[in-house]
């Protein structure tokens, strides 16, 4: 007989639960109060399980595994939804979690933070309007501490207000740079969305109100975005376009790149292997000694040289610059320069945030402005989905696909 072990979500001990061991293999889990099934929760699917498969991380030390018998959330918050995964996306944070032994609070632990999938149960207070049952949905999992989130498991559990729902038809762009639309029904298309789109969201919100556009109408600045061809600077620059809240939209990314970046929105597009000074002259000519505003997805040794540019940028009234990938250590010697780090949690920790931006981007895919990356490599094949997981996040960290979204079945 099979016996049945548990995994605990953090949210459970954050609560303040008490934990005890589970005998039959010392996995914890929550001692949870007894209390009669609530009557008005629960639309769902009959097809709902009560345990599922996972890739499990026991150990710091140890590869990764699959078990099959993790439990299914069946108990849902009121706004949640549970959602079967059908892609999930690959992030350099799933791996470098384990190797470098950060962001993972126990053992044991699911890692990924994005998916695509279909809606499978609702909490009580989510309607079936907004969310009809096997409607098709993307998220991107913010909420680190709570591995009911995670999605390198078959069912994931999420914040209805926070998730997306796959638009009819969406705008991609070939290899040629026209626009054509592909059927919003491939969930394989919006499995790796959602944690950049989150991103540059939570990057451009240093800048701007996504619920209140108009107010930067009448002083529009320039943004330079180093990074531009990354798949973070591919929503950025369209967010930014579409805010019409920037004077001018200036890209620091390879050259190859030009043509598409500009397609997406950027006005102009600096080598990034260019010099030193050669990059700081060409953005202060671009902008008129008025660099403002910038954001950097690609290094500290960049965003020190974003700083440098906004310190000559003597005409500019305002100087900020957004770190995602680092800020320089000597951040302080850069005068009269704000220097912010992204906080991507803020998607989930600042509820009307995050609902403002699914919002205001689920308003832009329906207009059928947003394009989707068009560089991804799908790993479908008949492999164990553990081991399309393993083997994807193996290619990620030795770049095996430049420029390139890794998306595994589930």
């Amino acid at each position: 007989m099979l016996k049945r072990s548990f995994l605990q979500a953090e949210r459970w001990e954050s609560l303040g639960k008490p934990l005890i061991q589970d005998e039959t293999d010392g996995l914890s889990r929550a001692k949870r109060p007894r209390t009669l099934p609530d009557t008005r929760i629960i639309q769902r699917s009959s097809e709902v399980p009560p345990v599922q498969k996972a890739l499990i991380i026991d150990s710091f030390e140890n590869e990764m595994t699959l078990r099959e018998d993790v439990d299914v959330p069946l108990e849902l918050d009121d706004y949640d939804i549970l959602v079967k995964n059908s892609y999930v996306g690959l992030n350099h944070f799933d791996w470098k979690t384990k190797k470098y032994k950060f962001c993972i609070y126990s053992f044991p632990w699911i890692n990924g933070r994005e998916s695509s999938g279909v809606v499978v149960k609702l909490g009580k207070k989510v309607s079936t309007k907004d969310f009809p049952l096997n409607c098709k949905v993307f998220l991107a999992s913010t909420s680190y501490r709570n591995i009911q989130t995670s999605t390198f498991q078959e069912y994931t559990v999420f914040d209805s207000r926070l998730v997306w729902k796959v638009p009819s038809t969406v705008p991609v762009l070939d290899v040629e740079e026209r626009t054509k639309y592909s059927p919003g029904f491939d969930l394989s298309a919006f499995a790796g969305t959602g944690v950049s789109l989150v991103t540059a969201g939570c990057s451009l919100s240093y800048f701007l109100d996504f619920d209140n556009l108009t107010s930067l109408n009448g002083n529009k600045k320039c943004l330079v975005i180093w990074g531009g061809s990354t798949s973070i600077g591919h929503f950025l620059i369209q967010l930014a376009k579409y805010s019409n809240a920037f004077e001018k939209i200036i890209a620091v990314a390879g050259l190859q790149s030009t043509a598409h970046l500009k397609t997406l929105g950027a006005d102009e597009v600096i080598d990034r292997f260019e010099t030193e000074d050669n990059i700081i002259e060409k953005l202060l000519e671009t902008c008129s000694n008025k660099v403002e505003y910038a954001i950097d997805l690609a290094s500290k040794d960049s965003a020190k040289i974003l700083m440098k540019v906004m310190q000559k940028s003597v005409q500019a009234s305002e100087k900020k610059i957004v770190c995602v990938s680092g800020t320089p250590s000597d951040e302080d010697s850069y005068d009269g320069i704000a220097v912010e780090t992204i906080n991507i949690k803020k998607f989930h920790e600042n509820i009307e945030f995050g609902k403002s931006f699914v919002r205001y981007t689920s308003e832009l895919f329906g207009e059928k402005k947003l394009k989707l990356q068009r560089n991804i490599k799908l790993i479908d094949d008949k492999d164990s989905f553990d081991d399309r997981i393993k083997r994807g996040l193996k290619d990620l960290e030795e770049q095996k696909y430049k420029g390139t979204k890794i998306v595994v079945k589930i």
